[in-house]
């Protein structure tokens, strides 16, 4: 069975994970859904470990899901 690999956290995605969360009031798992990446990599972005200078800021993802 494969793995399932969450893509790269990029410099505008790691500010845009800190903008949801911070900024918005997510947590850290509805941040993660709505950049593609698993909740532990959004994990790591708000405890520095990527990006730790990039600031919170809008970026190309979306801020919020679409009811269905």
């Amino acid at each position: 069975m494969r793995r399932i690999v969450s893509p790269p956290v990029t410099p505008a995605m790691a500010g845009h994970i800190r903008y949801l969360i911070t900024e918005l009031g997510m947590v850290q798992h509805q941040a993660a859904a709505l950049c593609g990446v698993n909740q532990g990599r959004a994990s790591e972005v708000m405890n520095g470990h990527w990006f730790p200078d990039e600031p919170a800021r809008r970026g190309p993802y979306p801020v919020a899901l679409k009811a269905a």
